[in-house]
């Protein structure tokens, strides 16, 4: 069977095309997981799911720089370019609305001001903490200011507007934040420009301490299997972290530039950019093993079983879009289907909670 290709999407005023591998949308309903993808280069967030003949159902949204996202319960948390959005199913189990078994619409959210925020995590208590990268600090949402510090590294002395140390990855351990990631220990502005190869770092939230360093770039830590992971965006690497040595063991490079880290099963969903040329930062560790290996950079979610460190299939995104920030996975849903702010069906698809009487 050759690569299935979804057309243009005409919603999203751009031209994104989807390239799967063979069998990757059965592959999806096997699992009966789908996907959503925030692709904050274009402004763009895409819930994704199996679709006939080996096809993806694609339903787009729009939302100013999404970026990190996290899923809970019947919900999804999405933080944008001033704003923290909580999209909800609002489709009752079983039922099945146009094709989809779920609905997403925004319900809820906060202002928090252009922040530069990167990852989002839920914590069991029902906080919500996020990567304040501008003012290098985990920071939690406030019903009355732009935000509350949570934590910040031990080398960031106070609390500024400068992006320090370039704070941007954070996950959980037993429903509390755990772990956080930066590309370096600098104290001045933007100082992390200046050395990132090799000098990323992640620490443990809750006793101050390095659990990892010597790293090339750090994304996404991820805590599952009773392992660390995380992506050595630098080099273009998925593996996880040795505590003895608090060095990052690598399981196996991809071809791009690497944010974005969901698992479920014995797989691990990976999302690939093609790093910006006028960026001003050099990806040499990427470059090198990608010339070496005769590969050009991708777009994309690579599958990868990291039991035996292969990889299983992999959606090229191609057109507009050549960044994925993060990869999120909806377990239990087989067709997804979201609307923003900008969609004006949220006018009508409505969920009516319980009576509460006087």
């Amino acid at each position: 069977m050759s690569d299935k290709e979804n057309k243009e999407n005409k919603d999203t005023k751009i031209q994104v095309d989807f390239t799967t591998s063979p069998g990757f949308s059965s592959f999806l309903a096997k699992l009966r997981v789908s996907v959503v993808v925030s692709t904050y280069q274009t402004g763009n967030i895409f819930f994704f799911g199996p679709d006939r003949d080996d096809y993806l159902a694609v339903s787009p949204i729009k939302m100013p720089r999404p970026m990190g996202m996290c899923v809970f319960d019947q919900s999804v948390l999405v933080g944008g370019r001033s704003q923290i959005w909580r999209y909800n199913n609002i489709l009752p189990p079983g039922v099945v609305h146009e094709g989809a078994d779920k609905i997403y619409v925004p319900q809820m959210g906060w202002t928090i001001g252009d922040l530069d925020a990167h990852d989002i995590v839920r914590e069991s208590s029902g906080r919500v903490v996020f990567v304040n990268t501008l003012y290098s600090c985990l920071a939690t949402v406030s019903e009355n200011h732009s935000f509350s510090q949570v934590w910040r590294p031990p080398c960031i002395k106070e609390l500024a507007p400068e992006d320090r140390c370039h704070l941007n990855g954070l996950t959980t351990k037993d429903g509390k934040i755990a772990y956080a990631s930066a590309f370096s220990m600098t104290n001045t502005k933007q100082g992390w420009r200046a050395v990132k190869e090799l000098s990323g770092v992640i620490w443990d939230v809750r006793s101050n301490q390095v659990v990892a360093e010597k790293l090339t770039m750090p994304h996404s830590p991820r805590w599952y299997g009773d392992k660390l992971w995380c992506l050595e965006s630098g080099s273009g690497a998925f593996g996880h972290i040795d505590p003895a040595t608090k060095r990052f063991v690598p399981k196996l490079n991809l071809p791009g530039y690497l944010r974005g880290l969901s698992f479920v099963n014995e797989y691990a969903f990976i999302g690939s950019s093609i790093p910006r040329e006028k960026s001003g930062i050099k990806h040499a560790a990427l470059e090198t093993t990608l010339a070496e290996k005769g590969q050009s950079q991708k777009c994309g979610i690579f599958v990868v079983n990291w039991q035996t460190n292969k990889l299983v299939h992999f959606v090229r995104i191609s057109g507009h879009v050549q960044e994925v920030y993060d990869v999120a996975l909806l377990p239990g849903t087989a067709r997804p289907k979201a609307y923003g702010l900008e969609d004006e069906a949220i006018e009508t698809l409505l969920n009516i909670g319980p009576e509460q009487r006087v």
